[in-house]
């Protein structure tokens, strides 16, 4: 990340409402968004782009979020200290990227996207 510039996140979220209201947050908290609703979307998008965090819903249609970060550790797309699952499934099978449960605390959450770019 260039010193200065805005951290840039992709975030993957199917419920709209959801993927907005956490893009509003994450960009009013200075956080540059990219926005998709799918595994497969988030997969294009990090074919395309280099992003210093990922944030997904595990439960994506089609396949989970911990597929879809999986395959871009994969392929040296990310790095998986820098992605984060948030889920409200009680045993999701995170592949062992962190895991976040639904609803979010908010203070939490905002915690651990800096910690996460720290490190």
């Amino acid at each position: 990340m260039v010193a200065g510039a805005r951290p840039r996140v992709l975030l993957v979220e199917d419920n709209r409402e959801i993927r907005e209201a956490l893009a509003e947050i994450l960009e009013a908290e200075g956080y540059a968004i990219t926005a998709v609703d799918s595994a497969e979307h988030g997969l294009d998008e990090l074919g395309r782009e280099r992003f210093d965090l990922v944030v997904s819903d595990y439960g994506l249609p089609g396949h989970t979020g911990a597929w879809m970060l999986g395959q871009a550790v994969l392929a040296g797309r990310l790095d998986e200290g820098h992605a984060l699952l948030v889920t409200a499934h009680p045993e999701p099978n995170s592949r062992g990227f962190k895991v976040m449960a639904k609803p979010l605390d908010f203070d939490r959450f905002l915690g651990e996207l800096a910690g996460m770019l720290q490190a």
